[in-house]
């Protein structure tokens, strides 16, 4: 019975140490493209054998930009660096109202613009301008005025108004 014990052990330690495993480190699988103000979670990385740990990086939700991560996949003897690239994105329009006015105007009047105003989830400041006024005071019909506002990531909204002249 030992014989045979110690034939055994002998045999699993040969297996063993004649095992190699193959190091390898991937980026765990992740949303890497998120909205501004939105959450962006790490989902780290993975190795076969050993650590792998985040060594350098962060990403700011509230500023759009491109961010890096880095990470460092360490065994006995390798390591593997890994590289996320992040993206935060202003994808979102800006709101446009309008704001009120007098929209029904006799013949040869004055029309005096309301004007509207825009909001935007990224910029503090968007600028609502008029893009297209084609009324003519001077002859009745319904007209129509185009407003459109453009932030700073070229996101675009448009807004009409209905001006009668009678």
């Amino acid at each position: 019975m030992r014989k045979y014990m110690l034939i055994l052990i002998a045999v699993l330690i040969i297996t063993l140490t004649g095992c190699n495993i193959k190091f390898t480190a991937v980026i765990n699988p992740s949303v890497d493209t998120v909205e501004v103000g939105t959450e962006w979670v790490d989902t780290g990385c993975t190795s076969t054998v050993g650590t792998c740990t985040t060594i350098d990086g962060s990403v700011d939700v509230n500023t759009v930009g491109e961010y890096h991560i880095e990470y460092l996949a360490v065994n006995e003897k390798e390591e593997i660096q890994l590289l996320r690239v992040v993206f935060v994105v202003d994808n979102i329009a800006p709101v446009l109202h309008l704001n009120s006015g007098i929209d029904t105007i006799g013949i040869d009047e004055v029309w005096i613009d309301g004007g509207c105003i825009a909001n935007d989830n990224y910029d503090a400041e968007v600028t609502c301008n008029i893009s297209n006024n084609t009324i003519d005071s001077s002859s009745p019909g319904v007209y129509v005025v185009t407003y459109q506002a453009i932030d700073t990531n070229g996101n675009t909204a448009e807004i009409n108004r209905v001006v009668v002249v009678e």
